[in-house]
């Protein structure tokens, strides 16, 4: 059995090209007409993001670290810790429930208003988030180089509490039991600060949106999906 040759990160991205690209996007950002749309893939590569096992992850990555250097997109390297919607969520331990076809969807902890003061602030790594960043480190370790993280997929907070509370119900909740939705709400948005700002603290050069895979200028804040 042949070892799998060791992938050189700057052989794909030359320093130089990664500093144009980087340049091409801060105007992009700063509103600046750069002659033509930007070109930014739905998603890219292999789905080594979805995947639970470290070396199947650093093995896919390696992939698509090859595929994604070769495509035409506006994209600068980097490593997507999760796409799952469900990982902000999972900090709060309700049951993950795997789907064939679909992203995973996970088990309300909230069955009636009350349970909302039962809902603690996690660590930011707790559930898939800190999973994920360990995947990262593994990879890390089998690329001769180095790439940045990417947040994981950061929903907002109405996406993140209508996950911790059965939908219908959460929103039927709205009308009836505003101040309990309320309190959720702002649980969900202390932990979704935690885990920008965690990223933020560890990692200097992460990426602060979780999707589209597109690199933005720290100076313009943070990207957060609200898919709710």
């Amino acid at each position: 059995m042949t070892k799998r040759k060791r992938v050189r990160v700057d052989d794909l991205y030359p320093p130089q090209e990664v500093t144009e690209r980087r340049l091409l996007l801060d105007r992009f950002w700063r509103g600046e007409d750069i002659g033509r749309p930007l070109v930014v893939a739905r998603s890219g590569g292999t789905p080594y993001h979805r995947t639970e096992d470290p070396d199947t992850a650093a093995k896919l990555f390696s992939k698509a670290l090859e595929v994604e250097s070769r495509s035409p997109w506006d994209a600068l390297p980097c490593y997507a810790t999760t796409s799952w919607p469900i990982a902000l969520a999972t900090a709060f331990g309700g049951r993950v429930m795997p789907s064939p076809d679909a992203n995973p969807w996970i088990e309300p902890v909230v069955h009636v208003p009350e349970d909302v003061y039962k809902v603690i602030l996690p660590d930011p790594l707790a559930g898939e988030v800190g999973k994920a960043v360990a995947r990262y480190r593994h990879t890390l370790e089998r690329l001769e180089g180095y790439v940045p993280p990417r947040v994981p997929d950061m929903q907002g907070p109405l996406m993140v509490a209508a996950m911790l509370w059965k939908q219908e119900d959460f929103l039927l909740a709205m009308h009836d039991h505003p101040k309990e939705v309320h309190h959720l709400v702002g649980v969900a948005t202390d932990h979704i600060i935690s885990v920008y700002r965690w990223f933020r603290d560890t990692w200097p050069d992460a990426y602060m949106v979780g999707y589209p895979s597109c690199y933005m200028p720290r100076e313009f804040g943070v990207g957060m999906t609200e898919d709710f």
